[in-house]
C-alpha cells in the first residue's frame, strides 16, 4: 500500500538535490534577464544536434515576450583540460521575440583559425557574459563544437615513444567526415607520412584496417594509429596531426624515440558545466536536443516540480489511489 508518506519523502529528495544548495550569487547578465525573468514558459535557446565552423546554423529563442537579445556562440577553450574562457565566434544576430516569446534567427560561424584551440563543445547563448567561464547565471545550452584543428589527447606515452610499436593517437573536436593523417618530419627537415598502414584515416568507417573509428559528433574521442619509425635518432623529432580535408595543421608535438617509451595517459576529453542552473526566474532551459531537459533557476525550479509533484500525490489520494 503507497502511502501519502511516499509522496512527501519524494519532495523532500528534490529539493535536497544539487540545485537546492546555491552558491553566493553572482550578477546575472542583463540578456539572460531580459529573455528569462518571470518569463511563463521558461527560457531556452535551441539549435542541432551539433555545430562546426565554417556554416549558419538556426537557433530558436524561447523566453518572455517582446525581448531583445542577441544569440552568440562562445567556443569552449581549455587550459590544461580546464575551461578557461568562453570566446564569441560567431556574427551578431540579434532578435527580439514575439507577442508568444519566440524568436528564430541564425548564427554563421566563420572558420578558424589553426591555433588549436578545440575542445569539442561551444555554448550557444546570449550576448552580454560577464565572466569568462560562469555558464550557471545564464541561459542557453553547450552543443559540440567541430573544427578542422582538434584536440589531440595523447597515445598513451610522454615525449619518450617505442620505437616501430603501432600507437593509438586520440584526439576529440573532429568535424564529422574529416579525413587525417600523422607525419613526422625525418633527420633531414623533411615531413614524412606514418600513419599505421600508410592510408590516412576516414571517421566514416569503422574497419580498423583503414585505422579510424566512426565520428558521429564532435565531441567523440576518435584514435588514429601511428608509429614512430625505427632507425631515427634518439633526439626529439618534431610530429603532426593533418587533416587531409582541407590541409591544416594542428599544433606539433615531439617525439623521442626509444626501446620501450614512457608511458603517460591521454588527457580526459572536456565535460561542460551545467547552464543556468542558477539563472533565477527560469522555470526550464533546454539541453542537448536528444537529452533531457535540465530544471534552472535553483530552488524556484525545484520547489516548483515539488509542488507538482505533491500535487499530484494529493489529487490521486482524492481519487483512492494513494492512502
Amino acid at each position: 500500500m503507497i502511502r501519502r508518506t511516499t509522496v512527501l519523502a519524494v519532495a523532500a529528495l528534490l529539493l535536497a538535490g544539487p540545485w537546492s544548495v546555491l552558491p553566493a550569487a553572482a550578477e546575472v547578465p542583463a540578456q539572460a534577464a531580459t529573455l528569462c525573468s518571470g518569463s511563463p514558459r521558461g527560457c531556452s535557446l535551441e539549435t542541432n544536434d551539433w555545430l562546426r565552423e565554417g556554416a549558419t546554423f538556426p537557433v530558436t529563442v524561447i523566453g518572455n515576450a517582446n525581448a531583445r537579445v542577441q544569440v552568440v556562440v562562445y567556443q569552449a577553450v581549455l587550459f590544461d583540460g580546464v575551461l578557461a574562457e568562453l570566446r564569441p565566434i560567431s556574427t551578431e544576430a540579434e532578435v527580439i521575440t514575439n507577442s508568444s516569446g519566440v524568436a528564430h534567427t541564425e548564427v554563421a560561424i566563420p572558420t578558424l583559425g589553426a591555433a588549436g584551440d578545440a575542445s569539442g563543445w561551444a555554448l550557444v547563448s546570449v550576448g552580454g557574459l560577464q565572466d569568462g567561464t560562469d555558464t550557471l547565471q545564464t541561459v542557453g545550452q553547450f552543443v559540440p563544437f567541430g573544427t578542422r584543428v582538434p584536440r589531440i589527447l595523447g597515445d598513451g606515452y610522454g615525449e619518450e615513444k617505442p620505437a616501430g610499436a603501432t600507437l593509438d593517437l586520440q584526439y576529440t573536436g573532429a568535424i564529422p567526415g574529416t579525413r587525417f593523417a600523422v607525419d613526422y618530419e625525418d633527420d633531414d627537415g623533411l615531413w614524412q607520412e606514418t600513419t599505421a598502414t600508410g592510408r590516412a584515416a576516414s571517421p566514416e568507417t569503422t574497419d580498423t584496417a583503414d585505422n579510424a573509428k566512426a565520428v558521429q559528433q564532435p565531441d567523440d574521442v576518435t584514435s588514429l594509429s601511428y608509429t614512430v619509425p625505427r632507425g631515427l635518432n634518439s633526439t626529439p623529432h618534431k610530429f603532426r596531426l593533418r587533416n587531409v580535408s582541407d590541409s591544416a595543421i594542428s599544433p606539433l608535438w615531439l617525439a623521442t624515440p626509444s626501446v620501450d617509451g614512457t608511458a603517460e595517459e591521454p588527457a580526459a576529453a572536456f565535460q561542460p558545466p551545467p547552464v543556468g542552473q542558477d539563472l533565477s526566474g527560469a522555470n526550464i532551459v533546454a539541453t542537448h536536443p536528444e537529452r533531457t531537459v535540465v530544471f534552472a533557476a535553483g530552488g524556484i525550479a525545484a520547489t516548483t516540480l515539488v509542488l507538482t509533484v505533491v500535487g499530484a500525490g494529493i489529487g490521486l489520494r482524492r481519487r483512492g489511489v494513494l492512502r
